[in-house]
Protein backbone atom coordinates (compact mmCIF):
# COMPACT_ATOMS: atom_id res chain seq x y z
CA UNK A 1 0.00 0.00 0.00
CA UNK A 2 2.10 2.84 -1.34
CA UNK A 3 1.12 6.50 -1.48
CA UNK A 4 -2.27 5.67 -0.01
CA UNK A 5 -2.39 8.22 2.83
CA UNK A 6 -2.67 5.46 5.40
CA UNK A 7 -2.50 6.94 8.90
CA UNK A 8 -3.41 3.91 11.00
CA UNK A 9 -2.39 0.29 10.48
CA UNK A 10 -5.18 -1.17 12.71
CA UNK A 11 -7.83 0.41 10.48
CA UNK A 12 -6.70 -1.90 7.65
CA UNK A 13 -7.72 -5.02 9.59
CA UNK A 14 -4.66 -6.96 8.48
CA UNK A 15 -5.57 -9.90 10.69
CA UNK A 16 -7.71 -11.06 7.76
CA UNK A 17 -4.52 -12.02 5.89
CA UNK A 18 -3.21 -14.95 7.85
CA UNK A 19 -0.47 -15.97 5.42
CA UNK A 20 1.05 -12.61 4.51
CA UNK A 21 4.85 -12.68 4.28
CA UNK A 22 5.55 -9.15 3.10
CA UNK A 23 4.00 -5.79 3.97
CA UNK A 24 4.84 -2.55 2.22
CA UNK A 25 3.52 0.78 3.56
CA UNK A 26 5.91 3.05 1.74
CA UNK A 27 5.05 6.76 1.52
CA UNK A 28 2.13 7.01 3.89
CA UNK A 29 1.44 8.95 7.09
CA UNK A 30 1.83 6.20 9.67
CA UNK A 31 3.01 7.44 13.06
CA UNK A 32 3.22 4.20 15.03
CA UNK A 33 3.82 0.52 14.27
CA UNK A 34 0.68 -1.39 15.30
CA UNK A 35 0.64 -4.75 13.57
CA UNK A 36 -1.77 -7.54 14.50
CA UNK A 37 0.03 -10.23 16.54
CA UNK A 38 -1.46 -12.89 14.26
CA UNK A 39 0.97 -11.84 11.50
CA UNK A 40 4.07 -12.45 13.61
CA UNK A 41 4.63 -16.17 12.80
CA UNK A 42 4.99 -15.63 9.05
CA UNK A 43 5.88 -11.98 8.31
CA UNK A 44 9.37 -11.83 6.76
CA UNK A 45 9.60 -8.44 5.07
CA UNK A 46 8.29 -5.12 6.42
CA UNK A 47 8.67 -1.78 4.62
CA UNK A 48 7.66 1.41 6.39
CA UNK A 49 9.78 3.67 4.20
CA UNK A 50 8.85 7.37 4.23
CA UNK A 51 6.31 7.69 7.02
CA UNK A 52 6.10 9.69 10.27
CA UNK A 53 7.35 7.11 12.76
CA UNK A 54 9.21 8.50 15.78
CA UNK A 55 9.68 5.33 17.85
CA UNK A 56 10.35 1.67 17.07
CA UNK A 57 7.79 -0.32 19.01
CA UNK A 58 5.47 -3.26 18.61
CA UNK A 59 7.92 -5.45 16.69
CA UNK A 60 9.34 -7.58 19.50
CA UNK A 61 7.26 -10.65 18.60
CA UNK A 62 7.92 -10.47 14.86
CA UNK A 63 10.91 -12.76 15.13
CA UNK A 64 10.60 -14.14 11.58
CA UNK A 65 11.43 -10.77 10.00
CA UNK A 66 14.37 -10.94 7.61
CA UNK A 67 14.13 -7.44 6.16
CA UNK A 68 13.04 -4.23 7.89
CA UNK A 69 13.00 -0.81 6.23
CA UNK A 70 12.36 2.24 8.42
CA UNK A 71 14.10 4.76 6.18
CA UNK A 72 12.81 8.32 5.84
CA UNK A 73 11.07 8.53 9.18
CA UNK A 74 11.70 10.57 12.33
CA UNK A 75 13.64 8.08 14.43
CA UNK A 76 16.21 9.31 16.92
CA UNK A 77 17.18 5.96 18.45
CA UNK A 78 17.62 2.34 17.37
CA UNK A 79 15.89 0.20 19.95
CA UNK A 80 13.37 -2.59 20.57
CA UNK A 81 14.64 -4.78 17.74
CA UNK A 82 17.03 -7.09 19.61
CA UNK A 83 14.59 -10.01 19.34
CA UNK A 84 14.58 -9.84 15.53
CA UNK A 85 17.53 -12.17 15.21
CA UNK A 86 16.65 -13.40 11.72
CA UNK A 87 17.08 -9.95 10.21
CA UNK A 88 19.60 -9.88 7.39
CA UNK A 89 18.67 -6.52 5.79
CA UNK A 90 18.08 -3.41 7.90
CA UNK A 91 17.50 0.15 6.65
CA UNK A 92 17.48 3.39 8.68
CA UNK A 93 18.32 5.92 5.95
CA UNK A 94 17.41 9.61 6.47
CA UNK A 95 16.34 9.61 10.09
CA UNK A 96 17.69 11.56 13.08
CA UNK A 97 19.86 8.82 14.55
CA UNK A 98 22.99 10.03 16.33
CA UNK A 99 24.33 6.73 17.67
CA UNK A 100 24.68 3.18 16.33
CA UNK A 101 23.25 1.12 19.18
CA UNK A 102 21.31 -2.01 20.15
CA UNK A 103 22.37 -4.04 17.13
CA UNK A 104 24.61 -6.51 18.94
CA UNK A 105 22.01 -9.32 18.94
CA UNK A 106 21.36 -9.07 15.18
CA UNK A 107 24.25 -11.33 14.21
CA UNK A 108 22.62 -12.46 10.94
CA UNK A 109 22.74 -8.99 9.42
CA UNK A 110 24.45 -8.88 6.03
CA UNK A 111 23.19 -5.48 4.85
CA UNK A 112 22.94 -2.32 6.97
CA UNK A 113 22.07 1.19 5.78
CA UNK A 114 22.47 4.15 8.13
CA UNK A 115 23.09 6.91 5.61
CA UNK A 116 21.85 10.49 6.04
CA UNK A 117 21.65 10.52 9.82
CA UNK A 118 23.62 12.35 12.56
CA UNK A 119 26.11 9.65 13.44
CA UNK A 120 29.53 10.87 14.65
CA UNK A 121 31.24 7.58 15.47
CA UNK A 122 31.35 4.05 14.05
CA UNK A 123 30.50 1.85 17.02
CA UNK A 124 28.23 -0.96 18.13
CA UNK A 125 29.01 -3.21 15.16
CA UNK A 126 31.54 -5.53 16.79
CA UNK A 127 29.27 -8.61 16.87
CA UNK A 128 28.01 -8.27 13.30
CA UNK A 129 30.62 -10.61 11.83
CA UNK A 130 28.37 -11.61 8.91
CA UNK A 131 27.86 -8.06 7.71
CA UNK A 132 28.76 -7.70 4.01
CA UNK A 133 27.48 -4.22 3.09
CA UNK A 134 27.60 -1.11 5.29
CA UNK A 135 26.32 2.30 4.15
CA UNK A 136 27.17 5.31 6.33
CA UNK A 137 27.12 8.17 3.81
CA UNK A 138 26.10 11.71 4.80
CA UNK A 139 26.79 11.52 8.51
CA UNK A 140 29.36 13.31 10.70
CA UNK A 141 31.97 10.57 11.02
CA UNK A 142 35.56 11.80 11.39
CA UNK A 143 37.56 8.55 11.56
CA UNK A 144 37.48 4.92 10.49
CA UNK A 145 37.31 2.74 13.58
CA UNK A 146 35.13 0.02 15.11
CA UNK A 147 35.33 -2.05 11.92
CA UNK A 148 38.06 -4.58 12.67
CA UNK A 149 35.70 -7.46 13.54
CA UNK A 150 33.72 -7.19 10.29
CA UNK A 151 35.67 -9.91 8.52
CA UNK A 152 33.01 -10.48 5.84
CA UNK A 153 32.49 -6.82 4.94
CA UNK A 154 32.73 -6.37 1.16
CA UNK A 155 31.16 -2.92 0.64
CA UNK A 156 31.83 0.16 2.76
CA UNK A 157 30.28 3.52 1.89
CA UNK A 158 31.21 6.51 4.04
CA UNK A 159 30.70 9.32 1.53
CA UNK A 160 30.03 12.93 2.55
CA UNK A 161 31.32 12.65 6.08
CA UNK A 162 34.21 14.39 7.89
CA UNK A 163 37.07 12.01 7.18
CA UNK A 164 40.52 13.54 6.97
CA UNK A 165 42.36 10.23 6.63
CA UNK A 166 41.87 6.63 5.50
CA UNK A 167 43.81 5.37 8.51
CA UNK A 168 42.01 2.30 9.84
CA UNK A 169 40.96 0.97 6.43
CA UNK A 170 43.80 -1.58 6.64
CA UNK A 171 41.63 -3.49 9.13
CA UNK A 172 39.42 -4.47 6.18
CA UNK A 173 41.73 -6.14 3.63
CA UNK A 174 38.81 -8.14 2.21
CA UNK A 175 36.89 -5.06 0.95
CA UNK A 176 35.90 -5.16 -2.73
CA UNK A 177 34.02 -1.82 -2.86
CA UNK A 178 34.96 1.40 -1.07
CA UNK A 179 33.13 4.73 -1.42
CA UNK A 180 34.72 7.71 0.37
CA UNK A 181 33.84 10.64 -1.91
CA UNK A 182 33.10 14.13 -0.57
CA UNK A 183 35.42 14.05 2.41
CA UNK A 184 38.72 15.82 3.19
CA UNK A 185 41.06 12.90 2.55
CA UNK A 186 44.51 13.99 1.24
CA UNK A 187 46.17 10.60 0.69
CA UNK A 188 45.43 7.10 -0.59
CA UNK A 189 48.52 5.58 1.04
CA UNK A 190 46.54 3.56 3.66
CA UNK A 191 44.95 1.52 0.83
CA UNK A 192 48.12 -0.48 0.13
CA UNK A 193 46.79 -3.52 2.04
CA UNK A 194 43.34 -3.43 0.41
CA UNK A 195 44.43 -5.50 -2.55
CA UNK A 196 40.99 -6.98 -3.25
CA UNK A 197 39.33 -3.66 -4.09
CA UNK A 198 37.40 -3.77 -7.36
CA UNK A 199 35.53 -0.47 -7.09
CA UNK A 200 37.13 2.59 -5.51
CA UNK A 201 35.43 5.99 -5.28
CA UNK A 202 37.36 8.90 -3.77
CA UNK A 203 35.81 11.75 -5.76
CA UNK A 204 35.86 15.30 -4.41
CA UNK A 205 38.78 14.89 -2.03
CA UNK A 206 42.02 16.93 -1.98
CA UNK A 207 44.01 14.06 -3.52
CA UNK A 208 46.86 14.90 -5.91
CA UNK A 209 48.75 11.59 -5.92
CA UNK A 210 47.66 8.03 -6.67
CA UNK A 211 50.33 6.59 -4.39
CA UNK A 212 48.78 3.70 -2.49
CA UNK A 213 47.05 2.13 -5.49
CA UNK A 214 50.09 0.27 -6.82
CA UNK A 215 49.14 -3.10 -5.30
CA UNK A 216 45.41 -2.94 -6.13
CA UNK A 217 45.57 -5.41 -9.03
CA UNK A 218 41.84 -6.25 -8.92
CA UNK A 219 40.64 -2.71 -9.65
CA UNK A 220 37.84 -2.52 -12.22
CA UNK A 221 36.28 0.90 -11.57
CA UNK A 222 38.07 4.01 -10.33
CA UNK A 223 36.18 7.20 -9.45
CA UNK A 224 38.55 10.14 -9.03
CA UNK A 225 36.57 13.12 -10.34
CA UNK A 226 37.02 16.57 -8.80
CA UNK A 227 40.31 15.83 -7.09
CA UNK A 228 43.68 17.54 -7.66
CA UNK A 229 45.42 15.13 -10.02
CA UNK A 230 47.69 17.13 -12.34
CA UNK A 231 49.82 14.54 -14.13
CA UNK A 232 49.00 11.92 -16.75
CA UNK A 233 52.35 10.37 -15.85
CA UNK A 234 51.00 9.78 -12.34
CA UNK A 235 47.87 8.14 -13.78
CA UNK A 236 49.95 5.88 -15.99
CA UNK A 237 52.41 5.03 -13.23
CA UNK A 238 49.74 3.89 -10.77
CA UNK A 239 47.15 2.33 -13.07
CA UNK A 240 48.61 1.12 -16.37
CA UNK A 241 49.38 -2.35 -14.99
CA UNK A 242 45.81 -2.85 -13.72
CA UNK A 243 44.63 -5.33 -16.35
CA UNK A 244 41.06 -5.52 -15.05
CA UNK A 245 40.55 -1.75 -14.99
CA UNK A 246 37.68 -0.90 -17.35
CA UNK A 247 36.16 2.35 -16.13
CA UNK A 248 37.76 5.57 -14.84
CA UNK A 249 36.51 9.04 -13.87
CA UNK A 250 38.88 12.03 -13.85
CA UNK A 251 36.49 14.87 -14.71
CA UNK A 252 37.14 18.05 -12.75
CA UNK A 253 40.83 17.33 -12.15
CA UNK A 254 43.57 19.64 -13.49
CA UNK A 255 44.44 16.97 -16.09
CA UNK A 256 40.95 17.40 -17.56
CA UNK A 257 40.38 21.12 -16.99
CA UNK A 258 43.70 22.23 -18.46
CA UNK A 259 43.21 20.41 -21.74
CA UNK A 260 39.63 19.21 -22.17
CA UNK A 261 39.95 18.66 -25.93
CA UNK A 262 42.79 16.14 -25.72
CA UNK A 263 41.94 14.84 -22.28
CA UNK A 264 40.20 11.61 -23.29
CA UNK A 265 42.87 10.71 -25.84
CA UNK A 266 45.58 11.18 -23.24
CA UNK A 267 43.71 8.93 -20.80
CA UNK A 268 43.43 6.27 -23.51
CA UNK A 269 47.17 6.49 -24.19
CA UNK A 270 47.98 6.22 -20.49
CA UNK A 271 45.43 3.45 -19.83
CA UNK A 272 44.81 1.48 -23.05
CA UNK A 273 42.89 -1.22 -21.18
CA UNK A 274 40.11 1.18 -20.12
CA UNK A 275 36.76 0.92 -21.92
CA UNK A 276 34.85 3.83 -20.33
CA UNK A 277 36.15 7.27 -19.49
CA UNK A 278 33.90 9.47 -17.35
CA UNK A 279 30.85 7.26 -17.91
CA UNK A 280 31.01 7.37 -21.67
CA UNK A 281 27.73 8.73 -22.97
CA UNK A 282 26.05 9.63 -19.65
CA UNK A 283 28.61 11.66 -17.66
CA UNK A 284 26.39 14.45 -16.32
CA UNK A 285 23.53 12.21 -15.23
CA UNK A 286 25.94 9.62 -13.89
CA UNK A 287 27.77 12.04 -11.61
CA UNK A 288 24.59 13.83 -10.56
CA UNK A 289 22.87 10.64 -9.44
CA UNK A 290 25.96 9.35 -7.68
CA UNK A 291 26.16 12.43 -5.46
CA UNK A 292 22.52 13.48 -5.23
CA UNK A 293 21.40 10.75 -2.86
CA UNK A 294 23.88 11.84 -0.19
CA UNK A 295 23.66 15.62 -0.57
CA UNK A 296 19.95 16.31 -0.95
CA UNK A 297 17.06 15.26 1.32
CA UNK A 298 14.72 13.01 -0.63
CA UNK A 299 11.21 14.24 -1.37
CA UNK A 300 9.12 11.38 -2.70
CA UNK A 301 5.96 12.25 -4.56
CA UNK A 302 4.05 11.60 -7.77
CA UNK A 303 6.35 11.95 -10.76
CA UNK A 304 6.47 12.38 -14.48
CA UNK A 305 9.23 10.01 -15.52
CA UNK A 306 9.93 6.48 -14.28
CA UNK A 307 13.28 4.84 -14.90
CA UNK A 308 13.43 1.15 -14.20
CA UNK A 309 16.83 -0.49 -14.19
CA UNK A 310 17.70 -4.17 -14.62
CA UNK A 311 20.94 -6.04 -13.96
CA UNK A 312 23.48 -5.68 -16.69
CA UNK A 313 22.26 -2.35 -18.04
CA UNK A 314 23.69 0.99 -16.93
CA UNK A 315 25.26 -0.73 -13.95
CA UNK A 316 27.82 2.04 -13.55
CA UNK A 317 25.12 4.68 -13.07
CA UNK A 318 24.04 3.30 -9.72
CA UNK A 319 27.45 2.37 -8.28
CA UNK A 320 27.70 3.84 -4.81
CA UNK A 321 24.00 4.59 -4.46
CA UNK A 322 22.45 2.53 -1.64
CA UNK A 323 19.62 0.16 -2.43
CA UNK A 324 17.14 2.09 -0.31
CA UNK A 325 17.73 5.19 -2.41
CA UNK A 326 17.63 3.21 -5.64
CA UNK A 327 14.20 1.92 -4.65
CA UNK A 328 12.40 5.16 -5.30
CA UNK A 329 13.78 8.66 -5.77
CA UNK A 330 12.15 11.90 -6.77
CA UNK A 331 14.57 14.41 -8.23
CA UNK A 332 12.99 17.89 -8.46
CA UNK A 333 13.85 20.37 -11.21
CA UNK A 334 16.61 18.24 -12.69
CA UNK A 335 18.24 19.89 -15.69
CA UNK A 336 21.05 18.76 -17.99
CA UNK A 337 20.32 15.07 -17.89
CA UNK A 338 18.98 12.57 -20.33
CA UNK A 339 15.80 10.61 -19.81
CA UNK A 340 16.65 6.94 -19.88
CA UNK A 341 14.39 3.99 -20.25
CA UNK A 342 16.43 0.99 -19.25
CA UNK A 343 15.97 -1.71 -16.72
CA UNK A 344 18.04 -2.98 -13.86
CA UNK A 345 17.27 -5.62 -11.27
CA UNK A 346 18.63 -5.21 -7.76
CA UNK A 347 18.45 -7.71 -4.92
CA UNK A 348 16.06 -9.86 -6.98
CA UNK A 349 13.44 -7.12 -6.69
CA UNK A 350 12.52 -4.27 -9.03
CA UNK A 351 13.02 -0.69 -7.96
CA UNK A 352 11.92 2.57 -9.53
CA UNK A 353 14.01 5.64 -10.01
CA UNK A 354 11.65 8.56 -10.34
CA UNK A 355 12.43 12.00 -11.76
CA UNK A 356 10.10 14.96 -11.46
CA UNK A 357 10.19 17.82 -14.01
CA UNK A 358 13.03 16.31 -16.01
CA UNK A 359 14.33 18.21 -19.02
CA UNK A 360 15.93 16.24 -21.83
CA UNK A 361 19.07 17.67 -23.35
CA UNK A 362 20.30 14.77 -25.46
Amino acid sequence: MQHSRVTSIPSLRLERFAKVRKLCFRQNMIQSIQLPPSLAPQLEDLELYDNLIKHIEGLEDFTQLESLDLSYNKLKHIKNISTLKKLNHLYFVQNRISKIENLDQLTNLTYLELGANRIREIEGLETLSRLEHLWLGQNKIAELKGLSTLHNLRTLSIQANRLTSLAGIEALPQLTELYVSDNKIPSLEPLRENTKLEILDFQTNPISSLAGLESLSELENLWASNCQIESFQEVERALKDKKKLEEVYFEGNPIQRQGPVLYRNKVRLALPQVVKIDAGRWPSFHLFLHHWWQLTPCSIRQSDVNLVFSRGTMSSVLHGVPVSVQKLLTIPSLAHCETYTSARRLRSRKYELTCDKVSHCG
